[in-house]
């Protein structure tokens, strides 16, 4: 389990929709804030996506259920429960993101939102749209309560979205990925200390996807995110560049397609 989830109301904050169709106004990212997601991390995503420059709004349990996600060039699940976004959304809802990607639409996810992109978790079926397996919490990685700052490192078989080659960041039970090999995805990020894959890309279909087991969101001790949470950990850096850049390098090739 990664974060104790919680439901939030509609947030809002970032800049203004560009247009409006009958899917309704249209934005860069839309953010999930139904079951399985954790407000505080949700929030941070706010901040973190608004700052970057991009257009955002809620993207909740029933525009999933009713395929109404067309009026986002992407689609963000934060930190939260995994097990719960799969439970709640479930096998219909499920296939409704992965035809969503398929078709050239962007995924993010942050810790559970990056589990939850995997093909199999051993427990619960995740969407598909990363191939291979995770494994979470990781008490090779922070021990029990599975809370506390981590170094990743760039891997070598980084693409455009990686940016410094290490970063200090918040681990709180995200996954390790163990993706199988196909074309188009790349390792961007180790965990420092076991080496295993810890940010992950995937060209599925027409879409793209970017997916950390760590929480890039959350500013520790930094009042921009909108959280005090994390704030009782030091924190030597910002991973708010390395979020821009993946929403850059998604939402850019959601939209060409």
């Amino acid at each position: 389990m990664t974060f104790a989830f919680s439901v939030i109301g509609m947030m809002n904050g970032c800049s203004d929709p560009t247009d409006s169709t009958d899917l309704g106004p249209q934005f860069d990212v839309g953010i999930y804030t139904g079951p399985g997601a954790f407000g505080e991390s949700v929030k941070a995503c706010f901040a973190a996506v608004r700052v970057a420059g991009f257009t955002c709004d809620t993207l909740t349990l029933n525009e999933i259920s009713d395929v109404k996600m067309g009026r986002f060039a992407a689609i963000l699940f934060a930190g939260g429960d995994a097990h719960f976004y799969s439970d709640a959304i479930g096998p219909v809802g499920r296939g409704h993101i992965r035809n969503y990607v398929a078709d050239g639409g962007g995924y993010i996810g942050f810790g559970a939102g990056g589990a939850f992109a995997a093909s199999d978790s051993g427990t619960w079926p995740g969407v598909g749209v990363i191939p291979g397996t995770t494994r979470y919490p990781s008490e090779r990685i922070v021990s029990n309560p599975y809370y506390g700052i981590v170094e990743i490192r760039r891997a070598p078989s980084y693409r455009d979205v990686a940016k410094a080659e290490t970063y200090q960041t918040l681990y709180q039970g995200g996954p390790e990925f163990f993706p199988t090999n196909a074309f188009g995805l790349t390792v961007d990020y180790l965990y420092g200390q076991v080496g295993t894959a810890a940010a992950v890309g995937n060209e599925y279909g027409l879409g793209n996807v970017w997916v950390a087991g760590f929480q890039p969101e959350i500013e520790e001790g930094n009042p921009r995110d909108s959280t005090s949470f994390g704030d009782d950990l030091a924190d030597i850096d910002t991973e708010w560049d390395l979020i821009e850049a993946a929403l850059q390098n998604v939402v850019t090739y959601a939209n060409r397609n």
